[in-house]
């Protein structure tokens, strides 16, 4: 099913990847199909998904890029067909003033998503890489002992992602999550932190009141139970920034 602009398609659930339970799932073929923008990880949790104007990029804690092959399966993803309702040109911005910006261009959508798409010239990004499982059952903290940090300085680049609300905790991530992929197409992960001042950058916005979850049809989800995870946990997994 082909979705209409602005709505999202979730597939799986973060608490189950918090449980490790993430080798089984969709092919990446079916992607196109439910948006054009969006984030997510490979199955095994082996590495960090970003999608931007429809094509998805994949990279690897060992440093590695590529464009994600048809066959390949999807843990989890979030995606979008993005059609920004307002764009502006911010001189400044950072991940500490992104909740502050965005609120202040939706201020009656505090409790629905928001599709976020910043593109610009980074003075500092700072972004991790999540490894594959090396175990069945590894969950998403184990493997963030293990994860790839990296930070650039003065990096052009997209970043891309979903600003959360905060009942949506273990469906969802929480609060703002985005991924990055550098101007190059050679560097990209989950975002710590950012910073752009030496150039305006643009901030595109749109907020999203249709959410479509798809439960993993899958022996391995099927068969284990997914338990509600402490937010102190996730907030760890996911190096969260709050309002």
């Amino acid at each position: 099913m082909s979705l209409s602009h602005n709505q999202i398609h979730q597939y799986s659930l973060i608490n189950a990847l918090m449980q490790g339970i993430c080798v089984e799932g969709l092919p990446a073929s079916q992607l196109p199909e439910k948006g054009d923008h969006g984030l997510g990880t490979l199955s095994g949790l082996n590495g960090e998904i970003v999608i931007i104007d429809g094509v998805c990029y994949h990279f690897t804690a060992s440093g590695g890029a590529h464009i994600l092959g048809d066959q390949e399966i999807i843990a989890f993803i979030m995606i979008t067909r993005f059609q920004p309702v307002n764009i502006v040109q911010l001189p400044h911005l950072s991940f500490e003033s992104l909740y502050k910006q965005i609120s202040g261009l939706h201020e009656a959508a505090r409790n629905c998503f928001c599709a976020i798409k910043i593109e610009g010239h980074f003075t500092q990004i700072k972004y991790r890489v999540i490894p594959g499982q090396s175990r069945p059952g590894e969950t998403l903290l184990e493997l963030q002992e293990r994860q790839l940090i990296q930070t650039f300085s003065h990096q052009s680049g997209t970043l891309f992602g979903f600003m959360s609300p905060g009942y949506t905790a273990g469906l969802s991530v929480p609060g703002i999550h985005l991924h990055f992929l550098s101007k190059d197409r050679q560097h990209g992960g989950h975002v710590l932190d950012f910073e752009t001042n030496s150039q305006p950058a643009t901030l595109s916005t749109a907020v999203i009141r249709k959410y479509n979850l798809e439960i993993p049809d899958t022996k391995e989800f099927g068969t284990k139970c997914v338990i509600v995870h402490d937010k102190v946990d996730l907030d760890r997994a996911e190096g969260m920034h709050h309002s």
